[in-house]
């Protein structure tokens, strides 16, 4: 195993999904209100894999498998190395801090968000 990922469609009434208001993009809120928003929960890759374009071979597997028109995740503010790679994968900043995933977590996070289709091709680094 070198890492994992895992997600879910996106429940439009997620409180960090709602907590930046107005600055999510109308048309993803559009999307999230009709379930055609992947929420990317959680991508890791160990240690020993990190550097060898591992983690965005993971995250475009599981993208390119999804029935959804858009993705979002969140990103813990203090995470930059994950922060710069989604930025590079094509992903924006819609908020810079909201409410966390968990209801038992405190750790600020950015809100990330993608509005294009899940093959990623030809999006950010590549």
């Amino acid at each position: 195993m070198v890492g994992y990922v895992h997600g879910a469609t996106l429940p439009a009434d997620k409180p960090w999904w709602i907590s930046p208001g107005t600055r999510r993009p109308t048309q993803l809120q559009t999307l999230a209100d009709v379930r055609q928003v992947f929420w990317l929960r959680e991508l890791m890759v160990l240690p020993e894999y990190q550097n060898q374009g591992l983690g965005r071979k993971i995250h475009d597997a599981v993208i390119s498998g999804r029935a959804e028109s858009a993705t979002t995740l969140t990103c813990i503010i203090d995470n930059q190395p994950a922060h710069d790679a989604y930025l590079r994968w094509g992903y924006t900043v819609m908020s810079r801090s909201c409410t966390p995933q968990s209801h038992r977590s405190t750790t600020p996070c950015i809100c990330l968000t993608a509005r294009f289709g899940m093959t990623f091709e030809g999006v950010g680094g590549r």
